[in-house]
């Protein structure tokens, strides 16, 4: 399991949740997630979840909550969020269904065109009033000046990877692919434009959920940004690539210079990825994405 994951026992949702909600009833533990606990519980008639971290506040979630409103995007409404000790937490409405990784394969694909709506309807909506590039802050403003600078700065890095302790861990091999993906995502750089769109920032099949026939929630917007809306294209494209999900995307909203944008944004996912993967001590995963990374790198030489 991560190191990242929250410590935060069944007994201290009990306590928390009965302080918030005096008639708190059927709560029960929610897997998933690298950072965040989650319990669903229900109160009168509303079904709700309990998301608990140690390292972020769900401001972002309550303002793409906002941010989405009325619109194509079922972004579930958060209801409150707050801090108790050491650990943020944040409490919102549960959208019917099951995420996209406890589908079948069969059952997944025909959710694939509307999953690519959904995102395109994450790019369009209007942004508020706000400044910079890449990851957004609790104030609706990011850090960057240029999406270059991101892409350079956090985009090839990774905000939640300490690379000097990851790379104490990593092997001459895994070394080697981490440099070997910055050096292929750099040659790229020139072909990735200044666009400023809402992205997401983990759009993924433990990040969407679906009742079965529609795409009922999007969930954990903590990640989200200001920049090309590719990345969240290549995001969704590097963890699952048998969705060939790009290409429904790249039918609906055409992007110049599009393969070359994606790949360059795979590469630096994936070096970010074994970065932190050795930074949370989790070396099985790391093992898995050595194979996964190979095949990205033999494609961008291609």
């Amino acid at each position: 399991m991560s190191t990242l994951k929250a410590v935060f026992h069944d007994t201290d949702a009990d306590r928390l949740l009965g302080s918030l909600y005096p008639d708190v009833g059927g709560i029960t533990v929610l897997t998933g997630g690298e950072a965040s606990r989650a319990f669903s519980f229900t109160t009168g008639e509303q079904r709700l979840v309990l998301r608990v971290n140690h390292h972020f506040s769900y401001q972002r979630d309550a303002w793409a909550s906002r941010l989405f409103a009325g619109s194509t995007v079922p972004a579930p409404p958060v209801v409150q969020v707050g801090q108790s000790g050491a650990h943020f937490w944040a409490v919102s409405e549960r959208a019917p269904g099951a995420t996209l990784a406890h589908l079948a394969p069969a059952d997944l694909d025909p959710l694939i065109i509307e999953l690519a709506q959904t995102l395109v309807a994450i790019h369009e909506a209007p942004i508020p009033p706000s400044i910079g590039y890449g990851r957004i802050d609790d104030s609706g403003n990011a850090a960057y000046a240029s999406w270059r600078e991101f892409l350079v700065g956090d985009g090839r890095y990774g905000s939640f990877v300490a690379w000097d302790a990851a790379l104490t861990r990593a092997s001459t091999y895994q070394r080697s692919l981490v440099e070997r993906c910055w050096a292929a995502a750099d040659a790229l750089l020139p072909m990735c434009p200044e666009d400023r769109a809402f992205n997401h920032g983990d759009f993924s099949l433990d990040n969407v959920l679906a009742d079965g026939r529609w795409i009922t929630g999007v969930i954990d917007w903590s990640n989200c940004l200001y920049g090309d809306p590719v990345w969240d294209v290549a995001w969704a494209d590097f963890w699952a690539p048998d969705w060939r999900f790009a290409d429904r995307y790249f039918q609906l909203r055409p992007a110049p210079n599009g393969d070359g944008r994606l790949r360059c944004c795979k590469l630096m996912m994936a070096a970010e990825s074994l970065g932190f993967y050795l930074h949370t001590n989790q070396p099985e995963k790391g093992e898995w994405l050595a194979g996964r990374i190979e095949a990205l790198l033999r494609s961008s030489n291609s």
